[in-house]
């Protein structure tokens, strides 16, 4: 790969991770760029740029790591992107969507045709965290972390009700920015507010805070050149999203996400356990000493608090009943068109969604499209857990994912569904990468 392409998919690959933290146009722009200079790079060397090669430039992650396995070692089980079958499941989602509602009558939305196309973007990610130099991976990671800690900074702030109402803001309306979204006060409160970070939302703020805060806390855990900022940020960040955004799905997947990364990265098994013990204990100090944080998961546990969420998810389960193979079309379910008539206002105003991503993909394009998504996942959790220990990352954030799809539907919103995109690219771009450290490695004590 040239060094001007090399840096171009770089600065790309920042500003994709830059964006999901700031703007829905900022991570397009970031993330379609790094889309297409992955794809220059593959036509006009198809075999410089194959992820079955070794990386040219040798990495310092190469060298022995007393936390993990050592990768100058190779591993006699691993995933290879350079193999199509890694993504046919992921194709034949895609395509099972678009074609089979279009059979139907039902052309897609626009803002469902941009959802489904995020996914094109995973191996695009991937593509580029493989190849980008040595020098440039962990500084955009640092420059994504620093993003992380100021939107946790501003979260702050919108939390303990410093940050302007937005009455205030009247005068930056032609923004388009859901200033309004920080005026929601906690329960029992008036002077603690739901924060949202630099997105503004905060439902964006822990969800795409979830999926990159899992990456942070893998370079926290792993040796990567300033690891111990890494170990500072994800100290920093992991509790101000356990409790500004006041985040249910969010806070747990994030946990168990983090979790996964800690036991299953650190080689020495006590510290590990230490960890997550830590972690417990943390978010149990967290609920007895914040009561709105603690309302708000025990509503979850109430009728009042799971009423209208079921009655969503089963106006999802009739679509699903009523066209089982093609669904209703790319962006076109609505609970009201599906829930009981005298259902709460809240039901019939909702935009589209189950709180279950599966149950809404398989609502929108049908059973074919959801199961092919669940075999995708499936092969990419079997692959990530062959190739520890450079899969925990990976293994992290599927974690992540998982649970949010069961729990919320994290690809509803634009930045948090790059930010997915971007994070499990990510996961598997580090497998590929170490992988061709390790070949590279053994090459070079063969001819030495």
């Amino acid at each position: 790969m040239g060094v001007a392409l090399q840096r171009a998919l770089a600065i790309a690959l920042g500003v994709w991770a830059v964006g999901v933290q700031v703007h829905e146009a900022v991570a397009t722009i970031g993330a379609w760029a790094t889309f297409a200079f992955a794809a220059v790079t593959v036509v006009t060397n198809p075999v410089k740029s194959s992820l079955s090669k070794p990386n040219p430039v040798r990495s310092s992650l190469s060298k022995p790591n007393p936390v993990r396995l050592s990768l100058s070692k190779p591993n006699p089980v691993r995933l290879s992107l350079s193999k199509p079958t890694v993504f046919l499941p992921l194709a034949v989602m895609i395509a099972w969507a678009l074609i089979a509602p279009l059979l139907a009558g039902t052309p897609p939305t626009m803002t469902g045709l941009a959802r489904l196309s995020d996914w094109l973007l995973l191996p695009a990610a991937a593509f580029a965290v493989a190849h980008v130099s040595d020098r440039a991976l962990p500084r955009i990671g640092l420059i994504a972390a620093s993003v992380m800690i100021l939107s946790c900074l501003v979260a702050a702030t919108q939390h303990f009700g410093l940050w302007p109402r937005s009455s205030a803001l009247r005068e930056l309306s032609w923004l388009r920015l859901p200033f309004e979204r920080m005026d929601e006060t906690v329960p029992g409160r008036t002077d603690r507010f739901m924060a949202g970070g630099l997105l503004l939302h905060r439902l964006k703020f822990a969800h795409t805070g979830a999926a990159l805060g899992v990456l942070l806390s893998s370079a926290a855990v792993f040796r990567p050149p300033y690891r111990r900022v890494f170990l500072v940020a994800s100290l920093l960040a992991i509790p101000s999203l356990l409790i500004f955004p006041h985040a249910r799905a969010g806070a747990v997947a994030l946990l168990a996400g983090a979790a996964v990364v800690v036991a299953l990265g650190l080689e020495n098994r006590r510290a590990a356990a230490l960890v997550c013990a830590a972690g417990v204990l943390g978010s149990a100090v967290g609920l007895a000493t914040v009561p709105s944080l603690r309302e708000r998961f025990m509503t979850g546990f109430t009728s009042e608090g799971t009423s209208e969420r079921e009655i969503i998810t089963t106006a999802g389960l009739a679509a699903i009943r009523e066209h089982p193979f093609v669904g209703v079309g790319l962006g076109r379910f609505k609970p009201s068109l599906y829930a009981p008539p005298d259902s709460p206002a809240a039901v019939l105003e909702h935009q589209g969604k189950a709180h279950n991503q599966f149950i809404s993909l398989a609502a929108e394009v049908g059973l074919p499209a959801a199961l092919a998504l669940l075999a995708f996942l499936l092969s990419l959790a079997v692959n990530a857990w062959r190739a520890r220990p450079s899969g925990v990352a990976l293994l992290g954030v599927l974690t992540v994912f998982v649970l949010l799809c069961l729990l919320h539907d994290p690809l509803f919103h634009a930045e948090s569904s790059l930010a997915f995109m971007l994070a499990l690219g990510a996961g598997l771009g580090l497998i590929e990468r170490r992988r061709a450290e390790a070949e590279s490695s053994t090459a070079g004590a063969r001819s030495s």
